[in-house]
């Protein structure tokens, strides 16, 4: 492959997944990514080797690929299959990114380039390591999110009300639904209240938490229809943060969902499509006690 050359004692040899172990599965998908990178980002030099990264999971790793160019890709892996996972994820920061640059946000995206399954098993993805290390400006970070929810949806999504273009995300290895709706209500009780209630298999929780989804509606019935938009909305400290010249940058563990019950509980997280409605939201945290089922 182009510009291609990495030192053996890294690089881990295929071998039937059985006999793997979860390390050795590790590095060989960050060997495939590396693989990928050589061949396939046009002017990246030679590949060098990995180094360690910040974050993971119970089921991902991570680490930093740089290379003699100058640049440097951040690569997730999981011994497991998760390639729907990964892609769902980098379509997630491909719209914030589309949303960031159509509102003027000043912020940084991650580029994400691919997301496979390994020859052998387990999954990657592949996208720019970002370099990090300024003090966050919680202003600027403001002004950028701001934008970003300003920001007018594309083509491909107008019109189509709540959800998103990958129908089915996850929530680490919890299935989340994205179907489009034609209005909020419906997409938060049907692809967010009642899926999370059926999920705890709790007869009690099911049976009250289904009168709470039946009276949903009856609490918007006198607020205006509210409009879509592109939200970031698990923001905690460890999705931003900034370049070493001050510039926000919402890193990846992104996804799409629709509505906002991220404003008072943890029934959603990541990318969503949020109605904007003020009094809409009043009304929710009016409803906080209700609304932790």
């Amino acid at each position: 492959p182009r510009g291609h050359s990495l030192p053996h004692s890294w690089r881990q040899p295929h071998a039937p997944l059985s006999f793997f172990t979860p390390t050795m599965a590790i590095q060989t998908l960050t060997s495939e990514a590396a693989d990928y990178i050589a061949a396939s980002i046009p002017d990246v030099g030679t590949v060098l080797p990995p180094k360690s990264a910040a974050g993971g999971s119970g089921w991902a790793s991570t680490a930093v690929i740089p290379t003699t160019s100058g640049r440097s890709f951040f690569v997730k892996t999981a011994a497991r299959p998760a390639a729907a996972m990964f892609t769902a994820e980098a379509a997630g920061l491909a719209a914030l990114s589309a949303a960031a640059t159509a509102g003027g946000a000043d912020v940084v995206v991650p580029t994400a380039y691919t997301a496979r399954d390994g020859a052998d098993g387990g999954s990657f993805l592949v996208m720019d390591a970002v370099p990090l290390g300024g003090r966050v400006d919680m202003r600027r970070l403001g002004d950028a999110v701001g934008a970003i929810h300003a920001a007018p949806l594309p083509a491909g999504v107008a019109g189509k009300g709540f959800g998103f273009g990958v129908g089915v995300g996850t929530i680490g290895g919890s299935v989340q639904r994205n179907a489009w709706a034609d209005d909020w209500v419906t997409f938060w009780v049907e692809r967010r209240l009642r899926p999370q209630l059926a999920a705890t298999r709790d007869a009690a929780l099911i049976r009250e938490g289904g009168k709470l989804c039946e009276g949903v509606a009856a609490l918007f019935a006198d607020e205006p229809a509210p409009a879509p938009v592109c939200w970031h909305g698990d923001l905690w400290s460890g999705n931003y943060g900034a370049t070493p010249e001050g510039v926000p940058v919402m890193m990846t563990r992104m996804r799409l969902s629709s509505s906002c019950s991220a404003l008072y509980c943890c029934v959603l997280w990541f990318l969503i499509l949020w109605p904007s409605s003020r009094n809409m939201r009043s009304q929710l945290r009016g409803s906080r006690p209700a609304a932790r089922l």
